[in-house]
């Protein structure tokens, strides 16, 4: 499953792509970097909105046109070519040029009356970064390069998300005299990482008694049991019913089967101490 992190992360190792001219190249990079979606909410006390949730794949319409054909002016159409053929073999994967398209959901969220919903929505962007060279002609030596041009941060945008949805019966903001704090706390330990295909949503977790282990997603706390396995460990199995699966994730992975295999790790943002995770 794709895990947060913070900056950008480099993709294998920058290289150079001779031209259909001798005395032209280009320096080629790529990372990856998780960016705020900017579709994220916060309500309380009993407030409700209606939301709007995208996902976007490709490039943006201006940066696939203004990149591809810039590239396309330095390399010619063959270099064009073999660059996209040379960035697969290194990087293991099949840059996607294409214009970016957007499906999107109206969805209503509620605040409970006395609690909070939070949601916060990040998307794994790859970013090309594209430097151009010519080979030095007069006042310059021949054997030196000079730098023509950069293109830096072309982004292209996955299908990949990470995804927190919060739903809190209490919020200490809320000052109605009938939104007193209850008189026993869930106790959450952390956040449990679950790996839906292409979606990871990270849910509040308490370790039970008997190895059971409660999860929480939205309002609902699941209790989940099966044989124990370190805690921290990754690449345990849950399979969950699809109703159990929160609507947001099923949107954005598009998962329509009855049940749904889910890889479990736990999220980076928290590090506890060791306890027992269960896998069903």
């Amino acid at each position: 499953m794709a895990q947060f992190f913070e900056g950008r992360e480099h993709i294998g190792s920058a290289f150079f792509l001779e031209t259909g001219s001798k005395n032209e190249r280009v320096k080629c990079a790529a990372f990856n970097r998780w960016i705020d979606t900017k579709q994220g909410v916060t309500l309380r006390c009993g407030r409700d909105a209606n939301i709007e949730i995208s996902k976007t794949v490709g490039l943006g319409e201006t940066k696939s046109e203004t990149s591809e054909d810039s590239i396309e002016s330095t390399l010619g159409v063959t270099g064009l070519a073999k660059l996209k053929s040379q960035m697969k073999e290194i990087l293991g994967y099949e840059i996607s040029w294409n214009r970016a398209t957007s499906t999107k959901v109206s969805l209503n969220r509620k605040a409970p009356p006395c609690g909070r919903y939070e949601l916060a929505v990040q998307q794994l962007v790859r970013e090309y970064d594209f430097t151009f060279y010519r080979r030095g002609s007069w006042p310059f030596r021949h054997d030196t390069w000079d730098l023509k041009g950069q293109r830096p941060g072309v982004p292209e945008y996955t299908e990949t998300y990470d995804l927190i949805e919060d739903d809190f019966e209490f919020d200490e903001r809320c000052k109605n005299r009938a939104c007193e704090a209850p008189a026993t706390a869930p106790d959450y330990e952390g956040r449990i990482s679950l790996g839906f295909p292409n979606v990871t949503f990270n849910a509040p977790y308490k370790i039970s008694g008997g190895g059971l282990i409660i999860i929480r997603l939205g309002r609902e706390e699941v209790p989940v049991q099966g044989p124990s396995a370190k805690f921290g460990e990754s690449g345990s199995q849950l399979q969950f019913p699809l109703d159990l699966v929160p609507e947001i994730v099923r949107f954005l992975c598009g998962v329509s089967t009855e049940t749904v295999r889910v890889t479990t790790s736990f999220a980076p943002r928290f590090k506890p101490a060791e306890a027992v995770i269960v896998q069903h």
